[in-house]
């Protein structure tokens, strides 16, 4: 798809012309925004009309690349300053989480975007791709998953070991299942070092647990380590060696 030859106005035009023609009236577009309860769009659409008529041409030259177009006018609507952000905030527990994973996702897919693609081509894979099943985002995430469920008995018996002055019936569930997962990936991930794993869990239980749970989670993950690795239970290679 190429912009016709002319005006700053003629492609912004033609921009536009595809964004209310074709995009936003999409029977596929549409279900999804159905299907998924998005409600702002249109507020988001008439917000998109607006940045390529006030910002977008008035800085690009008339030669700029289809994709970069469409680039940089994803950018401005992604902006803090244009508030698509504030609309995912109304609809999401957890705003920060998937409008950044799906706002990753939408730049991948601009960026790899191909001229000979129609509304039957299929679009990037969700997860990035590894060159081998430790890198694999999908791999690691059904594998910690379904580690985490098979060795439950297992690990929770570990955990509870551990804890000192606390009932383990009181415990935040979040805190629990991040335990139990921590040692899924010290134990199942060799090539995870130990301290991106106890740095990461210590993270999500600041994230998504009470405001007391990254020390705790903390205190009880030095506890857990020390005693797999006198058990022998915690082996590292290759990138997992680095301290």
């Amino acid at each position: 798809m190429a912009t016709p030859a002319g005006s700053f106005k003629t492609d912004k035009d033609f921009i536009i012309n595809i964004l209310e023609n074709f995009v936003v009236p999409d029977e596929g577009v549409q279900a999804l925004l159905e299907e998924k309860n998005i409600f702002w769009a249109n507020d988001a659409r008439h917000q998109t009309f607006k940045i390529t008529s006030d910002k977008l041409f008035s800085e690009n030259p008339e030669d700029l690349p289809d994709r970069e177009i469409f680039i940089k006018l994803y950018r401005e609507a992604g902006s803090p300053a244009d508030g698509l952000e504030i609309h995912v905030e109304e609809d999401s527990f957890y705003p920060e989480n998937d409008y950044h994973i799906a706002a990753g996702l939408a730049k991948r897919i601009l960026n790899e975007f191909k001229a000979s693609w129609d509304e039957f081509s299929p679009l990037p894979p969700l997860f990035k791709p590894g060159f081998d099943e430790e890198d694999s985002d999908e791999i690691f995430v059904n594998r910690l998953f379904q580690k985490t469920i098979l060795r439950d008995n297992e690990i929770s018996g570990l955990i509870i070991d551990k804890i000192t002055n606390w009932d383990p019936e009181r415990l935040a569930v979040m805190d629990m299942l991040l335990l139990k997962m921590a040692v899924v990936e010290l134990t199942e991930f060799p090539s995870i070092p130990v301290k991106v794993t106890l740095n990461e869990y210590i993270d999500l239980a600041k994230a998504y647990s009470t405001p007391k749970s990254g020390q705790f989670v903390n205190g009880v993950l030095d506890k857990v380590v020390a005693s797999l690795n006198e058990q022998g239970k915690i082996t590292k290679s290759g990138r997992g060696l680095i301290e």
